[in-house]
């Protein structure tokens, strides 16, 4: 009687043993798939490698999706990481102002990217582009310019104002060697001659930036470089608003 007990009981205990093995191969088999996911986005430029197995995308359009449907006419600023961590102000020109920044995007993708966000700016009074830094990542692609003109369309389409923002400059550090110097020149100057063309206001970030100290990266700027590409914007805010704007100011 009791070798049959114990034989019921090692066979519920094998069981149990099994149950536990196949929930964590199915843990593990998901969270490879989660992770193979979120590296073929880093591949195409989609997500930066803080993204890395991690729902980020989601949760930061989900949050600038959240503000833009609480602030009225505001004024966006679409841009990539260094926009997305920038401390911005609440309001310039008395307009609030909403952060639409999203790490790892590029000129040429944010548009497919941030679609939900885009279809989201309804009725703002400015939209900020600050873009093209990660379009020096790797090799510049040779349709840039048509990238970013169809960028300024959809901007057009939800804003009466757009200001079109330079790229910083580069310097020693440990990501400056994955960008090309002379491809984020030709990148600002490209922008330049855009916001000419298109009769709109051009932030020269890059002219601004002159602190030897302006990144913490060699790429992403450091306080010392976010006061006066925050400063250059807000001036061309003010000019494009015809009203005075106070650089800075939180």
């Amino acid at each position: 009687m009791r070798t049959k007990f114990g034989q019921i009981v090692l066979a519920m205990a094998l069981l149990l043993v099994l149950a536990a093995l196949a929930y964590l191969y199915e843990q593990q088999r998901s969270g490879f798939s989660d992770l193979s996911r979120a590296v073929a986005a880093i591949k195409k430029g989609m997500l930066s490698s803080r993204d890395l197995g991690h729902d980020g995308l989601d949760v930061r359009s989900l949050v600038i999706r959240s503000q833009l449907a609480q602030a009225a006419h505001p004024i966006v600023f679409i841009g990539d990481s260094i926009t997305e961590a920038a401390r911005l102000p609440s309001s310039i020109c008395g307009r609030p102002v909403v952060n639409a920044g999203i790490g790892g995007t590029q000129v040429q993708n944010y548009g497919e990217v941030a679609a939900d966000v885009i279809a989201a700016i309804s009725d703002a009074s400015l939209v900020v582009i600050a873009l093209g830094t990660n379009d020096a990542h790797g090799k510049l692609p040779p349709n840039f310019r048509e990238h970013y003109l169809a960028l300024v369309r959809m901007a057009r389409e939800r804003a009466p104002n757009i200001v079109l923002v330079g790229v910083p400059p580069i310097e020693n550090g440990a990501m400056a060697a994955l960008f090309d110097a002379e491809d984020l020149n030709e990148i600002n100057t490209t922008i330049s001659k855009i916001a000419q063309d298109q009769s709109v206001e051009f932030a020269d970030v890059r002219a601004a930036i002159t602190s030897p100290h302006s990144t913490t990266d060699g790429v992403h700027l450091s306080p010392e470089g976010y006061k006066p590409w925050l400063d250059t914007i807000t001036e061309a805010i003010g000019r494009s608003l015809n009203c005075k704007a106070s650089p800075a100011v939180h």
